[in-house]
């Protein structure tokens, strides 16, 4: 296939970090016969017209940036919903800050606005997010809205076969997930509880570093790559967001796959980088994309004996 990848970014470190992304995604089109057209530019206050009309020419887009401006553009690219999944290999227990080692499992949704039909969209993504994972949907809905919350939860639910979520107060999925951090659970909830509730997961399951947000639109999705705290992007969070592209952006769901087993290896194999927890071979990011990338491109030439 033929796409156009947009990379956007706030600040010149980002831009330049971003190209890490770009070779992960060029190792697999390389791999499996795409054509991937990844174009990047800045995104200030200035340019921001220009980049919203870029992003919208181009299939996939990728951004990085603080969380207020990264939600303010998606709104300006109609997106109804942000995410965050998890969904993490088993060797990323070594960073759990548990004794148990337990990982947080599930999805976490929030509405960018409380327009009605904002609403609607955000719950149907909200309900297929629980359907695909196999996992109860919680609803937590605001106190002045809660009327509306279920109305469009439950007719979500109705349409695509499901059950009606539960409606749960805030403090008790707080309560759940510090009780059973790995049950699986997709939770939809008012931006600031999920913000909080997902900072509570990635902090005690120490995956912070291997997570990213999705924001949702109907015609086109914005990933986002964490932050390591430092104010650079976390590789590994970039490497699990190119695979999200290109499954739920370019609808290449087997390259995604492909990509998301060849960091997972990376990791069990002990490779790590700089904003990872000690304990594995820590190694400069280009390394860890080259690693990367020979797995993928071992798993494209075995497709191609295969066809």
């Amino acid at each position: 296939m033929r796409a156009k990848v947009m990379f956007l970014a706030d600040r010149a470190r980002f831009r330049e970090e971003l190209r890490l992304f770009q070779q992960a995604l060029g190792a697999v089109a390389v791999a499996f016969g795409h054509s991937l057209v990844m174009r990047e530019a800045g995104l200030s206050d200035e340019s921001e017209e220009t980049a919203v009309a870029q992003a919208f020419e181009s299939e996939a887009v990728v951004l990085a940036a603080g969380q207020e401006r990264a939600s303010a553009f998606a709104r300006r690219l109609g997106c109804f919903a942000g995410l965050r999944t998890y969904d993490f290999p088993e060797a990323a227990q070594a960073f759990s800050r548990l004794k148990s080692r337990e990982l947080p499992g599930g999805a976490v949704v929030w509405p960018l606005s409380g327009l009605d039909v904002q609403l609607n969209k955000a719950a149907v993504s909200a309900v297929a997010q629980a359907a695909q994972g196999g996992e109860p949907l919680a609803l937590c809905p605001p106190a002045e809205q809660e009327s509306v919350w279920k109305s469009a939860a439950s007719r979500a639910a109705m349409y695509a076969a499901q059950p009606a979520p539960s409606v749960r107060a805030m403090e008790d999925v707080f309560t759940d997930r510090l009780t059973a951090l790995s049950r699986r659970q997709a939770v939809w909830a008012p931006h600031q509880g999920a913000l909080l509730l997902d900072r509570l997961l990635c902090h005690l399951g120490g995956c912070a570093p291997l997570a990213y947000t999705v924001y949702l639109a109907e015609d086109r999705c914005l990933h986002v790559p964490e932050t390591d705290g430092r104010s650079a992007l976390s590789l590994f969070s970039m490497l699990y967001a190119a695979a999200d592209l290109l499954k739920r952006s370019l609808r290449l769901e087997r390259e995604a796959d492909c990509l998301k087993t060849a960091v997972d290896n990376v990791l069990a194999s002990g490779w790590r980088t700089a904003e990872l927890p000690e304990g594995g071979k820590t190694v400069p990011a280009e390394e860890i994309v080259r690693l990367v990338g020979e797995q993928v491109a071992l798993a494209g030439e075995l497709f191609d004996r295969l066809r």
